[in-house]
């Protein structure tokens, strides 16, 4: 047994027996953490407050760059969060992938703890600028690094790639959410059904994200009942993380599909859908199993064929994503999958003729919505452009020259629009210097080539 062992297993006079022993409270433990990080992430209050008093630096970070202030917000636990600023931690650390403290109470809502952070100095602007930056990455499936402006006004280089899939689902159904409420969504009116039966399924998976946190995982019997009574649900939406990757299950009525755009999208469909004979396999217990240990590939592309004995009956065919943001690509194949799978239930036996009208349904709705969500995000980011300062113009110009350069193709007309948006920024003196930087970094290559030309349709002076 080690001090972290003891931290995890709430044995207070064993910690404090070691401590008196002479155990540092800044020592590191196998798994790269500090013991006052270790008692943050099994959210024990007392402990951390122990520690604190014995020395332990709360500043201090684990191998990644976290501190114990992330895992309070992690676990939403406002009195240690209170108990580590008032203590110094920095509201405003972040670890080398970049991201601020404050970005999660942000996209969960969760008032009182952001509150809390604000009180202590935590910078809005800074979490605001990476929440953009990724979902700009993520909706144009962009790839590379890009820098932002942190809390002391200083550029820090953020992924492109990578990002919760909890907050993934969230803001897809954000975003869905806008569509159908937005003028533009009138459109896809004689669809409204079909989309609020997507918006249900999403607010659900949005509750299975959370339930895979830290401490319901180790807890995951407190949410059985719950579980048992989302079991019976007609419909759901099942976000799936094994070995780096995340993917989507659908399950409606008899119907379950499975929503892969990687690498296995090579040789099956992206979008698979089977029949489920016997539903009653389909239980609180399956869901746990499923969704809250830890799954392998065999289990997510061969296993759970043969554990609910299913045959498959139609598919969707997506583009694949074999690099970038693949979780983001998968959450996004469910939509069309609801769709199609709701009518699918009714007309378990179509004629190809009534699949293929259905299938050209689902896709129209999917694909309206994708374009929308494009030019919504990138409406906010050139807007956010003339508002920010002169660092974060810079920044914000970069992500723009990266959508310019790695999405617009200049022969496509329905490209031109947002090309136009973009260069109207970047066409000015005092960010043309980007977009020479690309034609000078790729001079000789077809991206050189497709700006000069996006650029000689916009009019370049």
């Amino acid at each position: 047994m080690t001090l972290t062992d003891d931290i995890l297993n709430f044995q207070t006079d064993r910690v404090i027996a070691r401590l008196d022993a002479g155990e540092s409270a800044n020592q590191i433990d196998i798994y790269g953490f500090t013991p006052l990080i270790e008692a943050a992430i099994a959210n024990h209050l007392a402990l951390a407050t122990l520690l604190i008093e014995r020395g332990a630096d709360v500043r201090m970070k684990d191998l990644r760059g976290g501190t114990a202030l992330h895992w309070a917000v992690e676990n939403n636990n406002l009195p240690l969060a209170q108990l580590l600023l008032e203590k110094g931690a920095d509201p405003n650390a972040y670890p080398r992938s970049g991201q601020p403290i404050l970005v999660q109470p942000i996209l969960r809502r969760q008032q009182s703890i952001k509150e809390l952070l604000y009180k202590y100095g935590a910078d809005l602007k800074f979490a605001q600028d990476y929440i953009s930056a990724k979902l700009i990455g993520h909706r144009f499936e962009l790839m590379g690094r890009v820098d932002i402006v942190n809390h002391k006004n200083t550029f820090i280089e953020i992924d492109f790639e990578g990002f919760v899939l909890e907050f993934t689902l969230s803001t897809i159904l954000d975003s869905i959410i806008q569509l159908k409420n937005n003028f533009a969504g009138r459109t896809l009116r004689p669809y409204f059904d079909d989309l609020e039966a997507v918006i249900d399924a999403f607010v659900t998976a949005c509750e299975f994200a959370r339930y895979q946190q830290y401490m319901a995982n180790r807890h995951i019997d407190h949410y059985m009942h719950r579980l048992e009574k989302l079991a019976q649900s007609n419909l759901l939406l099942l976000p799936v993380g094994y070995e780096g990757h995340a993917i989507t299950f659908v399950k409606c009525g008899h119907l379950f599909a499975k929503c892969d755009r990687g690498e296995n999208s090579l040789s099956n469909p992206s979008v698979e859908i089977f029949y489920m004979p016997n539903t009653d396999l389909f239980n609180a217990d399956f869901l746990k199993a499923f969704l809250y240990h830890r799954q392998n590939k065999y289990t997510v592309t061969t296993g759970i064929k043969q554990a609910l004995n299913l045959t498959p009956i139609a598919d969707i065919q997506l583009p694949s994503q074999l690099i970038g943001n693949c979780s983001w690509a998968n959450v996004e194949a469910a939509i069309p999958a609801i769709v199609l799978m709701r009518w699918l239930q009714d007309n378990l036996n179509p004629h190809k003729t009534d699949l293929s009208h259905h299938k050209k349904k689902a896709l129209y709705i999917y694909k309206r919505w994708l374009a929308w969500d494009k030019d919504w995000a990138l409406h906010h980011c050139v807007e956010d452009f003339y508002d920010a300062s002169d660092a974060r113009k810079a920044s914000r110009a970069a992500i723009l020259a990266a959508v310019l350069a790695q999405t617009c193709k200049h022969m496509r007309s329905t490209d031109m629009g947002r090309a136009n948006k973009i260069l109207a920024v970047l066409e000015t003196p005092a960010y043309r210097y980007v977009l020479d930087s690309y034609l000078k970094v790729y001079q000789g290559t077809e991206i050189a080539y497709n700006l000069k030309e996006l650029m000689d349709l916009y009019g370049r002076h």
